[in-house]
């Protein structure tokens, strides 16, 4: 795809969520910062696990959650900050398709009502008249057109009129009168009689017959349904859509269908998509180009087939590596151990590099890859828990002195494969020094002092991946990936998963 002109300009977007309550806390941050451009007529790919912020980022992009900081630039209008007629204006360019169709369906409307209900919202139709000089445009449901608006009705110097292909209404459905000091549109044609043919020609465009205009929602399938809620998104002549998980709810045949129709919709009305999925194969398919998202944060970000065949950052290197018959030389699957942590409380570092396959480790500690790992995942439990709020009996023990043996000792056996001596206690497989950490941040973790074993941990195994949060690099061939070890004093991420994965 050519490169075009940014149809919408994402800067530093952040969306929290406080939920505020007698204990207050920190805000879950759903969005932190997130960056990019969606070109003109493209479909950019938004990708990431469950929980990654990926809907919440479609919902604030088109005002239908309230940024908390940040900009989303259309037109040169910061669309984060309108209200009132511009947000309107801005809703009516922009529409979202949900993932759910029947759940997104009112089951006591007809589907002619359904498509129909943005078009009496925004009193539809307002046309937009394009004069050839500066006089002014008068008449009910039109208006001058302003700026790069989609003229729907054009009116030459010599008073030559032309309607757009496509507008709701013929020639001989107006009369135009002008003189030296403006034009005066009358429309022949009632608002009501331009819906419903509006809405009979979006059944046509989705695939769908005139004798559904009748019927409700429970009387259509899955496919059918998101066909319904792909006309209602297009009633108001949109040019963007937010597209979220629009084919997980539906069956593998019937996602190509609705695939397919969304591509000949962007050819012919020259949309522009954000296609949010968690199936990557089907982001592979539609999208031009992909953001991989984490943690409230977009990992990596360029062309489809360069991030999906060389993949930059170690996320999406793990993501392909699940994909069966991924083009990717992935090799072995590589799995992530654990869940990703609390968006409340996000390492201050990278977002990934608790779970990260190529994670930077200090040199001063002899331990085994497993062993990292293992020492990452009781880092992460002993954060998460010292961020936890506590039960009565939990400060009563702490209160009492009441030492919590056993779950430690049982994190341990699990994550270090370990086993207990002849008097009962742990025994590390591993060196010496290492060990003698484990132990200590264990007895503080017993003790209820689970943010001094988290401390204990980090000030011995710490990673400039913890401390250090990633810029975007630019990894070339329009890509940039937010990764430490795209500096020169260390190895590429894929270097590293290599060695660490796939050597024998």
């Amino acid at each position: 795809m050519s490169e075009a002109e940014p149809f919408l300009e994402v800067r530093d977007l952040k969306k929290y969520y406080d939920d505020g309550g007698l204990l207050g806390g920190d805000p879950v941050k759903a969005v932190d910062g997130v960056s990019f451009d969606i070109r003109e007529g493209e479909t950019l790919g938004l990708v990431g696990e469950s929980g990654c912020g990926k809907t919440t980022l479609g919902r604030t992009i088109l005002n239908l959650e309230t940024a908390t900081d940040g900009e989303v630039l259309a037109d040169d209008t910061d669309v984060t900050s309108i209200s009132g007629r511009e947000l309107r204006r801005w809703q009516s360019h922009a529409q979202m398709v949900f993932q759910d169709p029947d759940a997104s369906l009112n089951d006591r409307m007809t589907v002619g009502e359904i498509i129909r209900e943005p078009l009496d919202a925004h009193d539809w139709p307002n046309l937009a008249v394009s004069v050839a000089d500066d006089r002014e445009v008068a008449g009910k449901r039109v208006h001058r057109a302003e700026g790069d608006e989609r003229r729907d009705v054009t009116i030459d110097a010599d008073g030559g009129v032309t309607v757009r292909e496509g507008a709701p209404l013929t020639r001989e459905d107006l009369t135009v009168d002008a003189d030296g000091e403006g034009v005066d549109v009358t429309l022949h044609k009632h608002a009501s009689e331009m819906r419903e043919d509006r809405v009979r020609s979006l059944l046509e465009q989705v695939g769908l017959r005139e004798e559904h205009f009748y019927r409700y929602p429970h009387q259509f399938s899955g496919g059918q349904s998101q066909r319904v809620g792909i006309a209602r998104a297009l009633a108001l002549e949109p040019r963007f859509l937010v597209l979220d998980e629009p084919v997980s709810a539906l069956d593998v045949s019937v996602q190509a269908r609705i695939i397919n129709l969304l591509e000949d919709l962007q050819d012919e009305l020259g949309l522009t998509f954000l296609f949010i999925a968690h199936d990557l194969s089907v982001v592979r398919h539609i999208a031009d180009r992909v953001a991989v998202m984490y943690l409230g944060e977009v990992m990596e970000l360029g062309p489809t087939e360069q991030v999906f065949t060389d993949p930059a950052h170690p996320y999406t290197e793990s993501l392909l590596s699940a994909i069966p018959g991924s083009m990717v030389e992935t090799g072995e699957r590589i799995t992530l151990r654990g869940t990703p942590p609390s968006p409340r409380d996000p390492p201050s570092g990278c977002r990934f590099s608790s779970r990260c396959p190529a994670k930077i480790r200090p040199d001063a500690y002899s331990v085994t890859g497993e062993h990292w790992e293992a020492l990452d995942q009781l880092h992460s439990v002993f954060r998460a828990r010292s961020n936890a709020e506590k039960g009565i009996v939990d400060v009563v023990k702490e209160r009492l002195g009441v030492q919590d043996v056993s779950t430690v000792d049982e994190l341990l056996l699990e994550l270090f494969d370990a086993e207990r001596d002849g008097d009962g206690g742990i025994t590390l497989d591993m060196a010496a020094d290492a060990a003698a950490v484990v132990y200590e941040a264990a007895e503080l973790a017993r003790a209820g002092d689970e943010e001094g074993a988290a401390e204990r941990l980090d000030d011995a195994f710490g990673s400039v991946c913890s401390e250090e949060h990633p810029d975007a690099n630019d990894v070339g061939a329009g890509r940039t990936s937010r990764c430490l070890r795209h500096r020169e004093e260390y190895a590429d991420p894929d270097t590293v998963i290599e060695q660490r994965y796939r050597s024998d």
